[in-house]
């Protein structure tokens, strides 16, 4: 809960990143303001939670330093399936790419 409010106090708003990823994704398609909103404030409480899950692996194994590794389990437990494997392997590839490994 701590989390999500922190979130929202911070004026998170991937709204434009949505219209971008759709565009990209399938230009011939349109999305509406609500959807988009809607979109928003559902990825912002998956982010949430799946920041919650990795803040308490990170606890229990007595870290202080968030890692990919505790993102990942995190993920892993709360997507399901096939979604949950395209996201760490997004995930990783997006990783790779911030840490210059991949170009």
């Amino acid at each position: 809960q701590e989390v999500r409010l922190w979130v929202f106090s911070q004026g998170c708003d991937i709204k434009t990143y949505i219209f971008r990823v759709l565009k990209e994704a399938a230009p011939e398609y349109g999305i509406s303001k609500n959807a988009i909103t809607t979109l928003n404030e559902m990825l912002i409480d998956s982010y949430s939670d799946i920041l919650t899950e990795a803040r308490q692996m990170m606890l229990y194994s007595k870290k202080q330093t968030l890692t990919s590794k505790e993102c990942e389990s995190a993920v892993k437990l709360l997507i399901p399936g096939e979604l949950g494997k395209n996201a760490i392997n997004e995930g990783r590839k997006a990783l790779g790419k911030f840490s210059g490994q991949i170009e």
